[in-house]
């Protein structure tokens, strides 16, 4: 299988949910850090597949601790990629400093950063980068971010907890997501990250919970009903429960569930079989996939 052959792959399973549910999905051809010698072919087909739904390229990794420094080879495929027009993301910031996160805006003409969360730590580049000049977007998930070490476990000093104030709205944050389960299989979420789900939700800003991998189906209700998660990452264990899928999922709230069969095998979820897996149970039911979020 070439790699067109994978985008082209990906295309026709995109047309399908299309089809079936009223969502709109695009796909990133993303470099990793120590592999840069695939960056010209990643470049090939983000220039080559846009009628295939390719819409940008990405990096991210880091091959050599807290520099973050990308191989030339993937800082020239980002500018070609700005000559030619093509949408542009890197992973900077989140175990780097402030100017690693520059570099990418100006080296390698990024558009949106991942993580990105050191430039914080710089008052002025944050207002240049971020709400002023350039009005770069960030792209940010508060708990990996511990569960990586990136930051420290203080959810009231999360660099996330800065930038879901008053400026949010300027910083261009699309979403919030949450995942990893701090308790074992309860998969409870500390006071302080469920309250900042509910600030979210209060001005606006798109949600989504890694709820019921582990843990029951009262877990992905509770991220549903206390967190006003609109979209639920796994949640597999909803589907033993037949009244709350239907309820949450089906019918009153629509709730969308972003699924990945292989993972969960590979974290125990659930068992290896796949005319079992819960995935295969839904796939073909209308509507279970509805998704109201128009704008990511």
């Amino acid at each position: 299988l070439t790699s067109t052959g994978v985008v082209e792959a990906i295309k026709r399973g995109f047309d399908r949910g299309e089809a079936d549910f009223g969502v709109k999905a695009r796909s990133i051809v993303c470099c990793i850090r120590g592999l840069h010698q695939y960056a010209d072919d990643v470049l090939r087909i983000a220039s080559e597949c846009g009628h295939l739904g390719v819409v940008g390229v990405d990096v991210a990794g880091c091959a050599h601790g807290a520099d973050e420094q990308y191989e030339p080879e993937v800082v020239h495929m980002f500018q070609e990629a700005y000559k030619r027009g093509i949408h542009r993301t890197v992973h900077a910031g989140e175990s780097g400093g402030a100017k690693e996160v520059v570099k990418a805006i100006t080296d390698m003409h990024a558009e949106r950063i991942g993580h990105g969360y050191r430039v914080m730590r710089e008052p002025y580049l944050y207002k240049k980068y971020f709400l002023d000049d350039h009005r770069i977007h960030l792209e940010a998930c508060p708990y990996s971010s511990i569960m990586t070490g990136a930051v420290e476990l203080n959810w009231k000093k999360h660099p996330i907890a800065t930038s879901v104030s008053s400026e949010c709205g300027h910083l261009g944050v699309v979403g919030v997501d949450v995942a990893g389960c701090a308790h074992g299989a309860d998969e409870q979420y500390e006071p302080e990250v469920v309250h900042m789900f509910q600030e979210a939700y209060k001005r606006g800003i798109h949600r989504t919970v890694h709820a019921g991998e582990s843990g029951g189906a009262k877990e992905v209700v509770k991220a549903i009903t206390d967190m006003h998660a609109e979209r639920i990452g796994h949640g597999y264990r909803v589907m033993r429960e037949p009244y709350l899928y239907k309820k949450y999922f089906l019918d009153d709230h629509r709730i969308h569930l972003e699924a990945c069969p292989y993972s969960s095998i590979m974290t125990g979820a659930v068992e290896l079989n796949w005319k079992k897996h819960p995935i295969a149970t839904v796939c073909d039911i209308a509507g279970i996939s509805h998704t109201l979020l128009n704008n990511e």
